[in-house]
């Protein structure tokens, strides 16, 4: 019981200890991936923005860029081709062996 009671008591004092590297750096300047914090993402997105005018002022009229005939053409070979994938071309080995030792 006795060792039950030392136990509990090197734990309560180690827990706050090791709960405590858990404990956020308190700063006022931030580090330095906080301060690039969601500038990739921007940037990315700016990259890919084929008309940036755009992104303020979006055009809400439904987009009309390809006929139904074309579309479902293009989904069906898309199902064609993922519906039948590769077959292995030369089979999987798999050897299992004990070293014999006993």
């Amino acid at each position: 019981m006795r060792t039950f009671f030392r136990i509990a008591r090197v734990c309560l004092v180690i827990s706050p200890v090791a709960l405590s590297a858990c404990a956020p750096a308190w700063r006022s300047e931030p580090i330095r991936t906080q301060a690039d914090f969601g500038n990739s993402v921007s940037n990315m997105i700016a990259a890919q923005t084929a008309d940036p005018a755009r992104i303020a002022n979006p055009d809400l009229a439904p987009v009309h860029g390809l006929s139904g005939d074309k579309s479902a053409s293009v989904y069906a070979e898309y199902r064609k081709d993922v519906s039948k994938p590769k077959q292995v071309e030369r089979p999987i080995n798999i050897n299992v062996s004990s070293s014999g030792g006993r």
